[in-house]
């Protein structure tokens, strides 16, 4: 499969240009057409040239500052070979110096900054070439710039909102599970030695305690195969496209979690339809990006979907409607922007929308899982202190006696 360059026309008749990879160019010509695009003009690029990026990491804190940066340098009239170049000598990332540099020598030779950054793929995503090229084709490149990096703060921020909701809770409940484990296989074992070498009579908890003692000392080893096997099986599983599916509605269904899941995708579809849709992207082209970033499958379909009715004439609220997958207080907004025909500030009510209930599923979720895992650790501990000192109980009752 070869990429090319090319030039078409929107529905409106405004030029479009980008890169995409096809058999053929009546291939290209094709795909272009399903997102309402008439190709015009088309190049093969070399392959030497793609995905030219530099092994490494480039971290989405240098990538926001290089967009802030780049902004100012449009802003202030700076061409932007020169700002490239300044660019180049103050980043301190040596990767990224290098690909800022084949930015450079690239623009410097006649090309665009779209088709240049499409070259390194796994640096300049999708969402941020294609609001660059239309922040070229429409001369609005320093807003386009601003919103990429407003829209890269908030994936951070976003992501950091998912860290907070998963790190904590795990470490907690890792840590339980740890004490645990060393409890059943080291404390419990010391003091069940004197009731066996005792022999005396052990009531039922103090028996199961002992034979998962046992079992934890004696089979850990088969433990830890089976949790790598699972692990495994997942991953394995995971990669193909109906198993991705399956467990991603699994996901979606999971209690609490699965509504944190719905909502932070469905931001992810806002967030970036609304930065697409001000950049001056076209709304097919717009949904199949969202497609590919939203981040589950199954919300990824409802978007495939949703971008195939609109293609044929429906509209945005009314697809979304349909998927089912989508809160139905969107939908309204949506088909309220777009009856007036601001669905530009519908978006943006969307975004904040979401900006407050995703923080607060997350407060939900910390709220539910805390004292879940403290009240899981509290019954194990009861178990054990009981099973331990249960039989001893009974020893002195009988004393007593």
């Amino acid at each position: 499969m070869a990429t090319f360059t090319y030039q078409a026309r929107d529905e409106f008749g405004k030029i479009v240009r980008g890169a995409m990879s096809a058999d053929t160019e009546d291939h290209l010509a094709n795909k272009l057409s399903n997102l309402g695009y008439v190709l015009t003009k088309a190049r093969p690029v070399k392959e030497s040239k793609k995905d030219l990026a530099p092994r490494g990491r480039v971290k989405r804190r240098d990538l926001i500052i290089f967009t802030h940066h780049l902004s100012t340098i449009e802003a202030s009239g700076i061409s932007i070979r020169v700002g490239l170049r300044d660019l180049a000598e103050q980043t301190e990332n040596e990767k990224f110096r290098k690909v800022i540099e084949s930015l450079l020598r690239d623009v410097e030779g006649g090309a665009l900054l779209s088709e240049s950054m499409d070259k390194y793929p796994r640096i300049f995503s999708e969402l941020y070439v294609s609001m660059v090229r239309a922040g070229e084709a429409t001369g609005s490149l320093e807003n386009v710039l601003n919103r990429l990096a407003a829209q890269l703060e908030w994936q951070e921020e976003t992501r950091g909102t998912l860290t907070q909701a998963v790190i904590y809770p795990a470490i907690l409940f890792t840590a339980i599970i740890g004490l645990i484990t060393i409890v059943l296989t080291v404390l419990v074992p010391r003091i069940m030695i004197i009731y066996t070498t005792a022999k005396m009579p052990l009531p039922l908890p103090t028996r199961a305690l002992m034979a998962i003692s046992n079992f934890l000392r004696a089979q850990w080893p088969l433990g830890l195969i089976t949790l790598a096997a699972v692990i495994i099986t997942y991953k394995l599983v995971g990669r193909t496209p109906g198993g991705r599916l399956q467990i991603d509605r699994l996901k979606l269904r999971i209690p609490v979690f699965g509504k944190l899941i719905r909502k932070m995708a469905a931001s992810r579809f806002s967030h970036t339809l609304s930065s697409l849709y001000h950049a001056g992207v076209g709304i097919a082209e717009a949904l199949w990006i969202v497609e590919k970033v939203i981040g589950n499958t199954v919300m990824a379909q409802a978007v495939k979907n949703t971008r195939l009715r609109v293609s044929n004439g429906e509209t945005i609220a009314e697809s979304l409607r349909v998927s089912g997958e989508f809160q139905p207080l969107v939908t309204r907004m949506l088909a309220v922007g777009e009856e007036t025909g601001r669905l530009d500030q519908t978006l943006n009510k969307v975004n904040e929308f979401y900006d407050r209930e995703v923080p607060l599923a997350v407060k939900q979720l910390l709220t539910l899982l805390e004292p879940a895992i403290i009240v899981f650790a509290g019954l194990v501990v009861a178990f054990v202190l009981v099973a331990t000192f249960l039989p001893l109980y009974q020893g002195l009752s009988l004393i007593g006696k």
